[in-house]
C-alpha cells in the first residue's frame, strides 16, 4: 500500500470518527435535555402539589376558626412559608375564659376533624403552660402554632 493510500485511509477514518463523535454528542445532548425537562416538570409538579397542600391546609384552618373562637382563642396573624416543606404559622391570643370543660366538649363535638382537635388540644396545653410560667417583666402575648410536616408550638412573651 502506498503512502498516499495510507493517508487517505487515515483521513477517512478520522472523518468517520468525527462524525460518530458528533452523533454521540447530539444523542447525549438530547438525553440531557430530556432529563432537564423531566426534572423541571417534576419540580413544577412538586411546587404545584405543595401549593395545593397549603391551600387545603388554609381551608382547613378557616373551617376550624369557629370552634377555636368558641374555645376562647382568637386568630391574630397567619404566615405561610413556601419551600421544600411548606408550613403555615398561625398566631393566637387566648382569652382568660379558656376552660378544660369547654375544651373537652369542643374536642368531642369535632372528633372527626383532625385539625380542629389538634389545634384545640394544643392551644389549651400551650395556654396552661403560658399561664403557669412567669418571666420577670414579661406578659403572655401569643401562642404560635406551626402546621406543616413537623408541627410545633411556640409560647410567646413580651
Amino acid at each position: 500500500m502506498s503512502e498516499s493510500d495510507v493517508r487517505e485511509k487515515a483521513r477517512r477514518a478520522r472523518e468517520q470518527a468525527l462524525s460518530a463523535a458528533s452523533g454521540l454528542k447530539d444523542a447525549v445532548a438530547g438525553k440531557v435535555g430530556g432529563a432537564k425537562d423531566l426534572l423541571a416538570s417534576g419540580a413544577a409538579d412538586l411546587r404545584d402539589a405543595g401549593l395545593a397542600k397549603v391551600r387545603e391546609a388554609l381551608d382547613d384552618l378557616n373551617a376550624t376558626l369557629p370552634a377555636l373562637h368558641e374555645a376562647g382563642y382568637t386568630l391574630t396573624e397567619v404566615s405561610v412559608s413556601l419551600g421544600l416543606t411548606p408550613a403555615i404559622t398561625a398566631s393566637f391570643h387566648a382569652s382568660d375564659a379558656v376552660s378544660e370543660e369547654t375544651t373537652a366538649r369542643i374536642v368531642e363535638e369535632n372528633k372527626d376533624r383532625k385539625l380542629t382537635v389538634f389545634l384545640v388540644k394544643t392551644l389549651f396545653q400551650a395556654r396552661r403552660l403560658q399561664t403557669s410560667v412567669h418571666i420577670a417583666g414579661l406578659k403572655p402575648r401569643a401562642i404560635n402554632v406551626q402546621i406543616g410536616l413537623s408541627p410545633s408550638v411556640a409560647v410567646k412573651f413580651a
